[in-house]
């Protein structure tokens, strides 16, 4: 008797065949998974980036504060800024390597900060500059901000169509196999 021509090792080859496509759906759906971790939070942080930026702003046209007062609660603002800057960097969204555009991104980001903001703040403070200077410059740097936020969508959006094509591929190879055993069952039995 012919072991390769049997029902059932037929059969325990399409049942294999289904196993095995079950199991790299499942593998490739947790690898895909784990890269997304910590996509939301770098979204968040970047979306509070911009939102501190704008509260800064606001702190600098306060006018019922004093300005010992007002200029104390633009130094807490900065201070939340740059932690939040720095926390971003740690979210695990970021890649190290030099050549990914969000890494790019954020380190403009963080240079146009120091380089430009910062010292503008600071200048402020010190009473050398006016408030609207930062007022000018704080609508190019959220646009910068807006830019990177897209970058880390688009990153989540294609990570999220790689794991849809990965589970739709699987689930039709699936049913291309449960087909062939339907056919195979219905012609030698």
């Amino acid at each position: 008797m012919k072991n390769n021509g049997s029902i059932i090792f037929r059969s325990g080859l399409t049942m294999g065949g289904i196993v095995l496509l079950a199991l790299l759906s499942m593998i490739s759906s947790v690898l895909i998974a784990e890269s997304s971790k910590g996509d939301a939070a770098a979204i968040n942080l970047a979306g509070s980036l911009r939102m501190q930026s704008y509260r800064i702003a606001t702190r600098l046209q306060a006018v019922n504060d004093a300005d010992a007062d007002r200029l104390q609660t633009v130094e807490r603002e900065i201070d939340a800024f740059e932690r939040r800057l720095d926390q971003l960097w740690r979210t695990g969204a970021i890649s190290p390597a030099q050549s990914d555009p969000r890494h790019q991104t954020l380190q403009m980001i963080g240079s146009s900060w120091r380089d430009s903001l910062k010292p503008t703040l600071q200048n402020l403070a010190a009473g050398y500059s006016p408030a609207t200077t930062y007022l000018d410059q704080v609508d190019d740097f959220v646009a910068k901000l807006d830019a990177f936020v897209k970058l880390l969508e688009q990153d989540t959006e294609a990570k999220m169509l790689l794991l849809q094509l990965v589970q739709g591929s699987a689930l039709f190879m699936t049913l291309v196999l449960i087909f062939i055993a339907m056919y195979q069952l219905n012609t030698n039995v």
